[in-house]
């Protein structure tokens, strides 16, 4: 029980300085988003991501990462090689691009390819809705990313 509360003063700690320093200094660089990506992002979602300070940027970086790296860490203890686990979190997270170079990395280009960090906090919005499609299709989708590609296109999202 006494975890509990601890956990739940950190996480409402942690809201409360998430909003002082969201819009708080230096500013991240200007989005650029890939040519084949234009047509996932809104207008509003550019000129938010033109106010998110680069302390924020980092904060999200590290949030998302952290639950990637457990998630592989799991996969790797459930007996599954590195190439798998690799996979099995692609599937399960989306992994965002800041540069458009970046987009497309090992054999994960196309609609597997990065997305847009502009579009994180609406796919973060949809992810309790996202997950168990993944689930039920997952034979249908190399990766998160390509299914929040179908779903942005078909105006599901």
């Amino acid at each position: 029980m006494a975890l509990v509360m601890l956990l739940t003063a950190v996480a409402v700690a942690s809201v409360v300085a998430g909003l002082k320093i969201y819009y708080s200094g230096p500013r991240v660089a200007p989005e650029r988003i890939a040519p084949e990506d234009l047509d996932l992002v809104r207008d509003e979602e550019c000129a938010a991501w033109r106010r998110v300070s680069r302390r924020t940027y980092q904060g999200w970086k590290q949030q998302d990462d952290f639950y990637r790296v457990a998630a592989y860490k799991k996969a790797l203890e459930s007996g599954m090689s590195a190439d798998d686990a690799k996979a099995r979190v692609k599937q399960d997270f989306p992994f965002y691009y800041v540069d458009p170079a970046t987009r497309d990395e090992d054999t994960y280009g196309g609609d597997d390819g990065g997305l847009p960090i502009v579009l994180r906090e609406r796919v973060n919005k949809w992810a309790p809705l996202l997950k168990p499609v993944m689930v039920e299709k997952s034979g249908h989708y190399r990766t998160m990313n390509s299914l929040v590609r179908e779903f942005i296109r078909k105006k599901a999202m």
